[in-house]
């Protein structure tokens, strides 16, 4: 199997998803399924490609394999031998007889181009646009997040956080659509954001639609921001009419991506939140902190995009003297109603 991923498949989850679905039946075509195999030979296109498939499905004989433009530990051990090297490993050019690294500069003024034909690992090859030492982590203990910082701890209330629940649906009604993206977020008095539940699946329209009721309970947000054109034209009237069923009544935000600004550029703007450390993220998000890695090398970007709604809706939480003074204030002015007429 030689190539059998290309740009299309980069660029389309429904193209790789089918060449992956194609490679998993690939045995079937042994004829002594006990002595034959398989070679699979190709470029690195994108991070969830067939080769990362094939080491994920059978591992890896990490003693017999070459893997030095990647993490060892990053791949499970297995039967099959793997070889991978990139065009720079350990900041040396592998092969200084035929390039150099003004070559691999020019090369890089194609980002994607050069991520696939030479550096063979994207994480690699210095084109991601998000620095994994930019992530913080915390543990929830509800009500609690806790941040562990050096020898530092402090924990927060999530109750008294500003938490909002931002969607980026899919428009597709099958269950080769491409996934769903949500996420919860709460903004502390101090403005440290904290991931609080992240979702990233295939969801037919009525199953989103009893997802948000049932994360509308669970975390109580100010609001739910949810693309415009996905709210309008697939759950406007689903929505409104279940509200009426139940009697609850969600504040939606129908979100309106800026005309001038594309899906990279509004991904971006998160650049400053992590940069500052400002964003805390849970440990066991392995969807979302995959997304964040591999950033500009890869299209998989429905958690981020949900989160990119974020800076035009976050507003610092409260303090929990505030929280307390305005509890009593709400129980001095219930004590004053009337027994009769309940005002």
């Amino acid at each position: 199997m030689d190539d059998i991923i290309g740009e299309s498949a980069r660029d389309s989850d429904t193209v790789m998803r089918t060449t992956l679905m194609w490679f998993d039946n690939v045995n079937s075509l042994l004829t002594r399924i006990k002595y034959d195999g398989w070679d699979l030979v190709g470029t690195r296109w994108s991070f969830k490609d067939v080769y990362s498939h094939a080491m994920e499905v059978y591992g890896v004989k990490k003693g017999r394999s070459v893997l030095r433009c990647m993490d060892p530990d990053e791949v499970p051990d297995g039967v099959i031998t793997a070889y991978l090297r990139g065009n720079i490993e350990k900041g040396e050019v592998v092969f200084p007889e035929e390039f150099d690294v003004e070559f691999f500069n020019r090369m890089r003024k194609n980002p994607r181009v050069y991520a696939a034909q030479y550096a063979n690992n994207p994480k690699e090859s210095g084109l991601t646009e998000f620095s994994p030492s930019w992530l913080k982590w915390y543990n929830l203990n509800e009500p609690y997040a806790y941040v562990f910082e050096g020898d530092q701890t402090r924990k927060e209330d999530i109750w008294s956080m500003d938490r909002l629940i931002f969607i980026d649906p899919s428009m597709g009604e099958s269950d080769k659509s491409d996934e769903t993206g949500i996420i919860v977020t709460g903004m502390d008095e101090k403005k440290n954001i904290y991931i609080l539940e992240c979702i990233k699946e295939r969801i037919k329209p009525p199953e989103l639609m009893d997802l948000m009721f049932s994360l509308y309970s669970k975390w109580r947000p100010r609001l739910i921001s949810i693309e415009k054109v996905a709210f309008s034209g697939l759950l406007s009237y689903w929505f409104r009419d279940k509200c009426n069923d139940l009697g609850v009544y969600p504040t939606i935000h129908e979100y309106t991506p800026g005309s001038n600004r594309s899906k990279l550029a509004r991904i971006k703007g998160l650049a400053p939140f992590f940069a500052s450390g400002q964003i805390y993220m849970l440990e066991g998000m392995h969807a979302l902190r995959d997304e964040y890695e591999w950033f500009g090398v890869t299209n998989s970007d429905h958690l981020l995009d949900a989160l990119a709604q974020g800076p035009e809706l976050w507003n610092p939480g409260q303090e929990n003297k505030d929280m307390m003074d305005n509890y009593e204030a709400e129980q001095e002015i219930l004590s004053q109603r009337s027994s009769i007429t309940g005002y």
